[in-house]
């Protein structure tokens, strides 16, 4: 068994022969053994090509006679016809043409291999009579266990020990066994047990850290790395073991530097640059993980995580194109590998290729239908397409698999919202509510719906328990605002609208809506507005009716600067005019606040632009055309006649403007028709 194990590790020939000199046995017992074991294994019907491949590695290695004498075997074993086949990493197929090195280099890769071919042998292994009682033991236990028959070789093992307590080697090899059979806290055991007798066996301390790493006591497995390391410094598995489990604790640093000593001794040991690029990753050095795994692929071009974490890595780096192609040479290798197809569908979505990334999560829920997060996302594609639909649909079979997602509630709430299923909606984001009633956006869309169906009151309750939730979302205050004016209680209203606003300054929307709901108001109530510090500041603000929303506005101006906020310096200038016409109507001609409207109006239009805003332009002209007919400003109220009849020409000449948007543009700006005896004068 030990012997096996060396050989597979690499052992040279001095090493060999070092076993057989330490071995109890003499030289001629092992070829008693040797050559009945070649009898029954030339006498099996079994093909026996890797085991007789490895028989003839051993004869050239210039061992002796024990040697010569696998070797002859081997040779004889390779006469036959046929292959056998391993089933471990890849189910590697031995051919005609393999060479010793090669099964060398598979035996290193997969250390069960010679077990696995040992266990096909029909042949019973019995200890000679002319061994001595211990020996005997032993050796059965060894031929035992090459034959996979690891329960029976622990039996005849402990027997030996049982005469032998001091045995190293059938300690040694009976916790090799305990491992294989996964009885690990035994395993360990016995590695304590042959430690006892040989401190100095680094193998034994190296194998007792792997026991001790399975078992997730990684402190321990650390200890034991580290004393296999004080004796063979150059134990590049060891470095790399070691580095693992430390990265396991999270000492993310500490395993780097193991890493970098196991790559220091070998550094095309590929499984330490792939370990190196996964705690790199985590420590979010994306760009040198990228780098591991690199180095990685170019010694193992087939190994399918180094490509896929390549690309998550790459996706940290928002390389998305360059992290596609890492999928597609996974699926190159596993076209059916759903890990890369739902990767490459995130990171097409991230390009905004949506149709291709939901062809990559078809791909993934025909794999693996039970796989919520590619419905979801799916879902979350479609509904970017403004497939809305169909994106219920995905986020439907996304809460099939789990009801409680609550994100998929959400989005599939919007999408309503997107079809107008407005009580569907407010369903879907109850859902929402009931699984995370901290939810504030939750609270807040279910608010706006509530508001859009005419159910102000409860609108305002979702909102009050957005702000108990997020006090200091401005938005939240300011729809509060607008659904208490819709419900005349504009003083409640302009409170609202200050919170807004002592929260964000520069909200122009919450100024035109102070503005609106101070022009509605008859008197200000005094509870409310000594708790507004924007009214403490400039007591114009305390003013209602016409005054009271020019008020709102100029202050509103104050904040909001045309360079900063053109929208808003626009609207607020156009509020103010609209606020001195209404002023003006009052007052007997000349109406000198229909000037103030004029200069306000023309103000409006420099932001308002008929490119950005043609409508909103077209608003504008329409009331600065009947403030001039007003003023009987007849040249300048042709001149804004002219532009505007052109602009809404314009307008409905528009080849994507429907037959009925149309008809509501015309009826909206008849104005500009009534007056056209302007052209004339």
């Amino acid at each position: 068994m030990q012997l096996l194990e060396g050989v597979i590790g690499g052992w040279s020939r001095e090493q060999v022969l070092q076993f057989f000199a330490r071995n109890h046995s003499p030289q001629a017992q092992w070829i008693a053994w040797l050559t009945s074991f070649g009898e029954r294994v030339l006498a099996s019907k079994e093909p026996n090509r890797e085991l007789a491949l490895r028989m003839v590695h051993l004869g050239e290695m210039g061992c002796g006679e024990i040697g010569d004498l696998a070797g002859e075997i081997g040779r004889k074993l390779l006469t036959r016809t046929g292959e056998t086949k391993r089933q471990g990493v890849g189910s590697i197929k031995i051919t005609d043409n393999v060479e010793v090195k090669q099964l060398r280099k598979m035996l290193q890769q997969d250390a069960s291999y010679v077990r696995q071919t040992a266990q096909q042998l029909p042949v019973e292994v019995t200890g000679q009579q002319e061994f001595d009682y211990v020996t005997d033991w032993y050796n059965q236990g060894n031929h035992e266990a090459m034959l996979g028959d690891y329960q029976e070789a622990i039996t005849s093992w402990d027997q030996a020990l049982a005469m032998k307590p001091d045995f190293y080697e059938a300690w040694y090899n009976r916790a090799i066994a305990l491992k294989n059979l996964g009885r690990l806290e035994e395993a360990v055991e016995s590695y304590d047990k042959a430690l006892e007798l040989k401190p100095n066996q680094h193998e034994a301390w190296y194998n007792r850290g792997m026991a001790l790493n399975s078992l997730q006591r990684l402190k321990e497995a650390i200890e034991s790395y580290d004393k296999a390391l004080e004796l063979k410094p150059d134990k590049y598995q060891a470095w790399n073991n070691r580095g693992s489990a430390l990265e396991n604790l999270g000492n993310l640093s500490e395993a780097l530097e193991s890493y970098d000593r196991a790559l220091a001794i070998k550094p095309d040991f590929y499984e330490t640059l792939y370990n190196r690029g996964i705690a790199l990753f985590k420590l979010q050095h994306f760009t040198e993980a990228i780098k591991s795994y690199d180095k990685v692929i170019e010694l193992k071009p087939d190994l399918c995580p180094a490509w896929l974490n390549r690309g998550i890595a790459l996706s940290k780096l928002r390389q998305y194109s360059e992290e596609i192609v890492s999928y597609d040479k996974v699926l190159a290798l596993q076209p059916d590998s759903e890990q890369a197809w739902f990767y490459r569908g995130v990171a097409l979505g991230n390009l905004g290729h949506l149709e291709e990334a939901i062809a990559s999560y078809d791909k993934v829920v025909a794999l693996k239908p039970q796989l919520c997060q590619a419905w979801f996302n799916r879902g979350i594609a479609l509904e970017n397409l403004e497939r809305f639909q169909e994106a219920i649909k995905s986020y439907d079979q996304a809460l099939e698999i789990k009801p409680d997602l609550s994100q998929a509630w959400f989005n599939r709430a919007v999408s309503l919202v997107n079809l107008g299923r407005l009580k569907e909606a407010i369903d879907s984001y109850d859902q929402v509510i009931e699984l995370q009633p901290d939810q504030h956006q939750a609270w807040y869309n279910r608010a706006y719906t509530l508001g859009d169906l005419g159910r102000i009151e409860e609108a305002i309750t979702s909102y009050d328990k957005v702000i108990q939730l997020q006090p200091h979302k401005y938005e939240a205050w300011y729809n509060r605002g607008v659904e208490l004016g819709d419900l005349e209680r504009h003083e409640e209203a302009i409170a609202s609208y200050d919170r807004a606003l002592e929260i964000k300054l520069d909200f122009w929307p919450a100024w035109i809506g102070r503005g609106r709901a101070a022009g509605n108001s008859i008197a200000s109530e005094q509870k409310l507005t000594r708790l507004s510090e924007l009214a403490k500041n400039n007591p114009d603000l305390n003013q209602r009716g016409i005054q009271g929303r020019v008020a709102s506005y100029q202050e509103g101006l104050k904040h909001c600067h045309q360079d900063t906020h053109p929208d808003g310096w626009g609207w607020l200038h156009w509020r103010t005019g609209d606020a001195y016409y209404l002023l003006g109507e009052q007052e007997p001609k000349p109406n000198p606040s229909w000037f103030k409207a004029v200069v306000e109006y023309l103000e409006a239009l420099k932001t308002l632009t008929d490119v950005d805003f043609p409508e909103l332009h077209l608003e504008i002209l329409q009331d600065l055309l009947k403030t001039l007919l007003g003023l009987e400003k007849m040249t300048e109220a042709q001149e804004i006649q002219r532009r505007g009849l052109k602009l809404l020409q314009r307008l409905l000449d528009e080849s994507n403007r429907s037959d009925t948007s149309k008809q509501e543009l015309a009826r909206k700006f008849a104005g500009f028709h009534q007056n056209q005896s302007l052209e004339g004068t």
